[in-house]
C-alpha cells in the first residue's frame, strides 16, 4: 500500500512489540492483530466485493484508499487487498482468492 504517497501504518494489538508481516499473515499461528491507520489527508474504506458499498464494523472486504497527497495523480485506488474495518482503520487479513501475490503477499505465497 505505499504505491500512493502516503502509507499506512501499523501497530500491533496484543503484543510487546512489532512483528513481521509474514507472522501477522493467514497460515501462520501469531496472536497478534496488526491495525493499519493512515496519516490525516488519507482513509482507507473497506468496501464489499460484490456491491462496492462501505462494510460495517468489524466486517471485511476489500480495502479502497482515498490519498489528498496524490496531487496531479489519482485520488483513489482499489486494492485486491483485503481487510476488516476496525474505526478509523483496518486489519489486513491478506489478499483476495481471485488476485496475484504481490508486493509483501509474495513472502507468503
Amino acid at each position: 500500500m505505499s504505491e500512493l504517497s502516503s502509507q499506512a501504518y501499523d501497530h500491533a494489538v496484543g503484543a510487546e512489540c512489532r512483528v513481521s508481516s509474514v507472522e501477522a499473515m493467514p497460515g501462520h499461528s501469531s496472536p497478534v492483530t496488526r491495525h493499519f491507520h493512515f496519516p490525516p489527508w488519507a482513509r482507507a474504506q473497506i468496501v464489499s466485493p460484490e456491491t462496492g458499498q462501505e462494510v460495517s464494523e468489524g466486517e471485511s472486504g476489500l480495502i479502497r484508499v482515498f490519498d489528498l497527497a496524490n496531487v496531479y495523480s489519482v485520488m483513489a485506488i482499489q486494492t485486491e487487498d483485503l481487510g476488516i474495518r476496525r474505526g478509523e482503520g483496518f486489519e489486513l487479513i491478506g489478499r483476495a482468492e481471485i488476485a496475484e501475490p504481490r508486493g509483501c503477499s509474495l513472502m507468503t505465497a
